[in-house]
């Protein structure tokens, strides 16, 4: 909240087993919440997250099962390779960068009949891939910016604690109680505290509060002076006010303030000017104690105050009844301005015009410069002004305007101890009475530029306007409205051990929970969406549930079929994943039928021998590999003439062999032609020298080189091998890792 402050711990009451409706921040929607301490919600906020990011996962694995299911070969042998690899990428942004390598050959390394072409086909297939990995980015990222964990917290709020909530049992001033003096003295001093509390909310986010609070004025002048009227309105919703259930609740106010001459009379008066409030001039006013009056002289020296009147004041209950039917609830404000001495003229101000002070029009000029500070006071006879203002309680189309008359709006979730007790205390008048009042010299704002000099208190005249006081109270008041149901766990707590009785507790003596219905913000305690938090994990469960089904499905038990959409999602799932294609390599260049999970996901060798590459188990196999390898249907390393070391043979130092394939780097020989064989027989060229150790590093870093021998190309390539060369050396030439790790080491 904009202009809201941090409540001790104290007053919330973190449970996360329990949930309820909360408010949403800057709305009037709400949502089931579990509240949380701030710490507590960061570990629930990266549990969320890893949550999200695993949906998307899961949802990608299932695009891609689309994408197998769907895909057209049409016999291309590019687009079978295509396949693979966006299946086995791992991700959509290593699909998405592997398509466009494969474009870029398309389009540059194609060849038909020896010239360069583009390759269309292969082209358009892994756009369209590529295509899709990238809209599965964008879609992931932007749902992750948008759903990400911040959307876990629904707001830094909590219900309040019931045990924290306390407000003064009030004693009505017209019930003759002799406590009601006791009373309001007790209280007086938390109420002063919320005015000053609203002030300084109003200092730190004036510019928020002019959006929100509505004020026009228009000045003129008349027979007696300089004259202005005020329009202002603003209101606050239930979320404003904290409430809990009750966040349509819509409290509106509209009033207008004036300047009114005909309230003040000065004429047989010397040291003071006295004002009828509501034009009650009769024989009696004179020594009236319900006129309000202001002393010339002898508070000169004081700062400028403003007396805000309450309509009740020199008026019977009949006047009042007709006031408020014809123009709402009346107050007056009576300015407190007069002979303040200023060191600056003010000559258009209804409240701080000025004239020259008579101690400074008759003296010389040497002691005028003594009385620089006090050359101007404000003139005396400053009109009063009056007020009026009318509320508006709104819940959906129904309204009333009177706070009492709450009970009538139907589908109100209120709490009677709010509705009843709390409201009808602090919106039974205008807000700025009360609160204009508790603020003391400080609710004007020339009071602020007052300053204390060697003779007399001064202040900027020139500084000082009327209109500016009352927008000021008007927006004190504002901020001090919606702080009236928060106020009874953040300020009256305060006269705990008090004489006064807690009015919010039952006959139990405790505080009903019912009674808790509204929330406090901070930044320590964090109120989590029940709905993300069981929606996320369900959707993780059920998309990886999905997956995991089907990766544990024996379609080997099920009706065998080559054709069909269905057949061909299952074909390609299982055979194309990486686990499937390794099998498949290394039973067609082994020749060993050693893997058991042949229709499933995950291929398994069951036989722990087999699985440690016994010898003996396998050594009949290695003897018919060593009888096909001059097969160049059948062997992966037909262009190396190698010797197997099989049964009966002698073990090759310069090879090693594994029970199962590997990847393999093997040397791809050049025929040379006869002008080369020639050359090399006669050939005396020095052998190259061993690379410097920074090359050798940089080889190792790019893990493989293209190397030259004798001006020679050296060319490689990768292979799936049970048999591959020890070391591939071409005169000193580097070209195997371990010997670049060496000589760099």
């Amino acid at each position: 909240m904009e202009f809201y402050n941090q409540p001790g711990p104290q007053t919330y009451l973190p449970d996360r087993l329990r949930w309820y409706e909360i408010t949403l921040e800057n709305s009037v929607k709400s949502a089931l919440v579990i509240a949380v301490t701030s710490e507590e919600a960061t570990y629930w906020t990266i549990a969320y997250t890893i949550l999200l990011t695993s949906v998307f996962a899961a949802i990608a694995k299932l695009v891609t099962g689309l994408v197998l299911t769907h895909a057209q070969l049409r016999g291309r042998g590019n687009r079978h390779v295509m396949l693979v690899t966006f299946y086995n990428a791992g991700s959509p942004l290593t699909a998405a960068t592997q398509m466009a390598q494969y474009a870029y050959d398309a389009v540059f390394h194609s060849r038909l009949g020896g010239a360069k072409k583009v390759n269309w086909d292969s082209l358009y297939f892994s756009v369209i891939l590529a295509s899709i990995a990238g809209l599965s980015i964008i879609i992931a990222q932007t749902a992750t910016f948008l759903i990400g964990g911040k959307t876990l917290v629904a707001r830094h709020a909590a219900r309040v604690n019931p045990a924290a909530i306390y407000y003064p049992e009030m004693i009505p001033s017209d019930t003759g109680d002799p406590r009601y003096q006791m009373v309001f003295q007790l209280v007086q001093p938390v109420r002063a505290a919320a005015a000053f509390q609203a002030l300084g909310r109003l200092e730190a986010s004036k510019a928020n509060v002019e959006k929100v609070v509505n004020i026009s004025i228009v000045n003129g002048t008349s027979d007696n002076g300089t004259t202005f009227e005020l329009q202002y309105s603003y209101a606050i919703n239930g979320s404003d006010l904290g409430l809990q259930l009750a966040t349509e609740l819509v409290y509106s106010v509209r009033g207008g303030c004036r300047t009114e001459y005909n309230w003040l009379v000065t004429a047989g008066f010397n040291n003071s000017d006295t004002y009828p409030l509501w034009g009650n001039i009769n024989d009696t006013y004179k020594t009236n104690p319900a006129y309000a009056t202001t002393k010339v002289d002898s508070e000169s020296d004081n700062p400028p105050w403003l007396n805000i009147v309450s309509e009740f004041v020199g008026r019977t209950q009949d006047a009042v009844n007709i006031s408020r039917a014809h123009r709402g609830y009346e107050f007056a404000i009576v300015p407190n301005t007069s002979h303040r001495k200023s060191p600056v003229p003010n000559e258009t101000d209804p409240w701080y015009i000025t004239e020259e002070t008579p101690a400074y029009t008759a003296a010389n000029d040497s002691v005028r410069a003594t009385l620089v500070d006090e050359r101007y006071q404000v003139r005396r006879g400053r009109p009063p002004v009056r007020c009026w203002q009318n509320d508006t309680w709104t819940l959906g189309n129904n309204k009333v305007y009177n706070v009492v008359d709450l009970p009538q709006l139907p589908s109100l979730r209120l709490s009677t101890f709010l509705r009843d007790t709390v409201f009808q205390r602090e919106f039974a008048a205008p807000s700025i009475i009360q609160t204009g009042n508790n603020l003391g010299y400080a609710m004007v704002s020339s009071a602020m530029d007052t300053l204390i000099t060697t003779t007399a208190k001064t202040i900027y005249a020139s500084r000082c306007n009327a209109t500016q006081d009352i927008e000021r109270l008007i927006q004190i008041s504002f901020l001090a409205s919606r702080e009236v149901a928060r106020n009874t766990v953040l300020l009256y707590p305060t006269l705990f051990g008090s004489s006064l009785k807690n009015g919010a507790v039952d006959t139990s003596g405790k505080v009903p929970d019912e009674y808790a219905d509204f929330i406090v913000e901070s930044k320590d305690v964090a109120a989590l969406r029940v709905k993300t938090m069981v929606s996320v994990p369900s959707l993780c469960i059920f998309f990886w549930g999905i997956i995991l089904i089907r990766g544990k499905m024996n379609y080997g038990a099920m009706k065998a079929k080559n054709i069909g959409a269905r057949s061909r999602h299952n074909l390609r799932m299982i055979a194309l994943q990486a686990s499937q294609l390794y099998r498949l390599l290394d039973e067609e260049i082994s020749g060993v039928r050693r893997w058991s999970g042949r229709t499933t996901m995950s291929p398994f060798i069951r036989d722990i021998e087999l699985d440690d590459g016994n010898r003996d188990k396998v050594r009949v196999h290695e003897a018919a590999d060593a009888e096909r390898a001059d097969e160049p249907e059948r062997s992966p390393v037909k262009f190396l003439p190698v010797s197997v070391d099989g049964p009966g043979k002698e073990v090759d130092p310069d090879y090693e062999s594994s029970p199962f394939i590997r990847p393999k780097l093997v040397q791809v020989p050049t025929p040379p032609n006869e002008n080369e064989k020639n050359q090399a027989t006669t050939d005396t060229t020095p052998i190259a020298s061993p690379k410097p150790r920074l090359s050798a590093l940089l080889d190792m870093v790019f893990f493989w080189r293209t190397h030259t021998n004798n001006g020679k190309t050296e060319k490689y390539e990768l292979v799936m091998t049970r048999r591959w060369k020890r070391v591939l050396k071409t005169n000193d030439e580097y070209a195997d890792f371990d010997d670049i790790r060496n000589d760099v080491g």
